[in-house]
């Protein structure tokens, strides 16, 4: 059986990192200086030789390197549903049921809940904003029912039917790239009717709770999940105590275009171009987080991390597109997982560059 770290040598030998600030890959430099002053250095996509940073202030290690090739890879079908592996990840889509993200995985450990947690909302899906248009339950053609799948060489496009109270379809285009470790998805909304429509994607993807979800802080969020902004990002460190019982949630405006969780030692990175507030949402935001109602002193079921894409009007016939990207990695072992690092921001700016 594969361990971490066994997974991260075999990361680090296949040159499957992304370019850090200035970095480079293990493959192909030599010469990025890893931090000093410390010990204990994790796998960090783009760091020095070896993909390695050694201590603290290695976040961003590595300059004057060559950037690494893409190498797009193309998802194998099993049973009903596909997979895209970069090496020890992988991400599991299933077109019979919304063309929802049924898994994403470091090692063969999902970090997406299943419909064992709840029957409708598990996974990660795609809505529409506002939730004004369709209020509750989700819309069955864009959240649950059946997408048509073809494959194009690396390609993965499903197509879903048309939801009649919308007057919208929804298209999902899947990639990934072992040369850079992204997983890419590009949302299409297509005004199926004849009349103007004005609204945005809306991804929603649930995680278990526990974890530690942050976001640079833009002009601001609102809510009443307990968020705090410290060095201009803003942290939900999730404890019980903390969250008390029911639906609570936080809906902000973000900045340098990225939201970030992690759990135990492994991190997820979204990343997409950033929003203005003038193309948000209006009474909504770039950036949800949700915890779903709990019992009292337990941990809420899931958590929801929520990414809305710009908001706009659709003529009939037309569609619009967003794409965003999504990354799970180890954390290394010198970047802690504590609310105000400036080292685990610093890393996942690096990631996103």
């Amino acid at each position: 059986m594969r361990d971490a770290k066994t997974d991260q040598a075999w990361l680090a030998a296949a040159g499957l990192m992304l370019l850090a600030a200035g970095g480079c890959s293990a493959a192909e430099g030599s010469d990025g200086a890893a931090g000093g002053g410390g010990t204990g250095g994790g796998y960090v996509p783009g760091g020095g030789t070896g993909g390695q940073v050694a201590g603290t202030g290695g976040v961003a290690a590595g300059t004057g390197g060559t950037p690494v090739q893409p190498s797009p890879v193309a998802p194998v079908q099993s049973g009903t549903r596909y997979v895209f592996t970069v090496g020890p990840a992988s991400m599991e889509i299933d077109p019979q049921v919304g063309g929802r993200i049924t898994a994403l995985s470091l090692t063969g450990v999902n970090l997406l809940t299943g419909p064992e947690v709840d029957s409708i909302n598990w996974g990660s899906t795609l809505w529409t904003a506002p939730q004004d248009d369709w209020t509750w339950p989700p819309v069955p053609e864009i959240d649950n029912a059946p997408y048509t799948a073809t494959v194009s060489d690396t390609l993965l496009t499903l197509v879903g039917p048309v939801a009649p109270d919308l007057g919208v379809s929804v298209t999902k285009e899947f990639s990934a790239d072992a040369g850079t470790g992204w997983f890419t998805i590009t949302y299409g909304l297509t005004n199926q009717s004849t009349a103007n429509r004005s609204m945005a994607p809306w991804e929603v993807s649930r995680v278990r709770p526990g974890g530690l979800s942050f976001f640079p802080t833009g002009a601001g969020s609102t809510g009443d999940l307990p968020v705090t902004d410290i060095g201009g990002t803003t942290w939900f460190d999730y404890t019980v105590p903390t969250v008390p019982r029911g639906g609570h949630s936080a809906v902000g405006d973000g900045a340098r275009g990225w939201l970030a969780h992690v759990e135990s030692n492994v991190l997820i990175v979204k990343s997409w171009t950033d929003i203005p507030v003038a193309s948000q949402t209006p009474g909504e935001g770039e950036v949800k987080l949700y915890t779903a109602p709990g019992d009292d002193n337990q941990m809420a079921p899931y958590v929801e991390l929520e990414v809305q894409g710009p908001y706009a009007s659709i003529a009939p016939g037309s569609t619009v597109t967003w794409t965003i990207r999504w990354l799970i990695t180890f954390l290394p072992d010198n970047v802690s997982a504590v609310a105000g690092s400036p080292d685990l921001v610093a890393l996942v700016d690096s990631l996103v560059q």
